[in-house]
């Protein structure tokens, strides 16, 4: 994915947050446009403080910052959200690799014309939602990348990233008896989450997840910075079984550490999983 070279007098912090704006802006709202494809009329979202009660029940220690309900915008059409999208990443500087310039009005339409159940905007956490086409998992799911490290998506990408998204918002919903979709999106990146969950230990995935630093370093070292690298370069190209072949054959290879205690091997086929083709 192509980003935008920034000016060197930009400071460190905001060049960091601009970076990760042009990453999600086809990332996140991405998730939901797959939502609103396969339940186009759903009002059964999860609220934002329910969404947070979830969210600390289940992951609360393991990041080293309080989990935090963020500011929440309901737009109530898919047209509303489509220009929400785009002032907001316009004002992010996102840039469009789709189009190869800078994010300009219009741009969310023609990127998901099905339309988007949301996304959030990395520089300042809050979330947007499309009242009309958001899943049950959509809420928790946006307010965990709210909460995630922004270091976690720089260093795994956009597919993978989403992929742990997604599971940690199933898993927190499932751990507290709540309905999620028939349908959750990401199935192919889920399965990569899966697999590299078995190499790293799910403690040490969920402190790299939200935390970063010296926890991101140790989920690396866990997999292996040349495999993880291997299996990044794939995933980001869509191509979830080669990143699945790749971490495969590296953790077989013994390039990868496995995780001390979890003998569980690796999937070993994604010949059953259920890709979705839309972005």
């Amino acid at each position: 994915m192509t980003s935008r070279c920034l000016p060197k007098t930009q400071p460190p912090l905001r060049t960091a947050l601009l970076i990760v704006a042009s990453l999600m802006a086809m990332s996140l709202a991405g998730f939901t446009a797959r939502a609103a494809l396969a339940e186009p009329t759903n009002h059964s979202y999860l609220s934002p403080g329910r969404s947070v009660e979830v969210l600390r029940a289940s992951y609360a220690e393991f990041a080293e910052r309080p989990i935090r309900e963020t500011r929440v915008v309901v737009a109530p059409t898919s047209a509303a959200t489509w220009v929400l999208s785009d002032e907001v990443n316009i004002a992010n500087q996102a840039w469009n690799p789709r189009t190869g310039r800078l994010w300009a009005l219009g741009d969310a339409r023609a990127t998901w014309p099905t339309g988007m159940g949301g996304f959030t905007d990395p520089v300042t956490g809050a979330v947007y939602i499309n009242a009309q086409t958001a899943a049950e998992s959509h809420v928790p799911h946006e307010l965990l990348h709210a909460n995630a490290s922004p270091e976690f998506l720089l260093t795994v990408g956009v597919a993978i990233n989403e992929g742990v998204t997604e599971q940690l918002a199933l898993d927190a919903m499932a751990t507290s008896g709540l309905r999620v979709e028939k349908a959750p999106a990401y199935a192919g990146e889920r399965a990569l989450t899966a697999a590299l969950t078995v190499l790293t230990g799910r403690d040490r995935l969920l402190r790299a997840y939200f935390n970063g630093g010296t926890h991101l370093a140790e989920f690396v070292a866990a997999i292996g910075a040349d495999t993880l690298a291997k299996v990044k370069s794939a995933a980001s190209a869509h191509n979830m079984t080669g990143a699945m072949t790749a971490l495969r054959a590296d953790a077989l290879g013994g390039h990868a550490s496995q995780a001390k205690g979890d003998e569980t091997p690796l999937p070993g086929t994604l010949d059953d999983v259920s890709f979705e083709t839309s972005r």
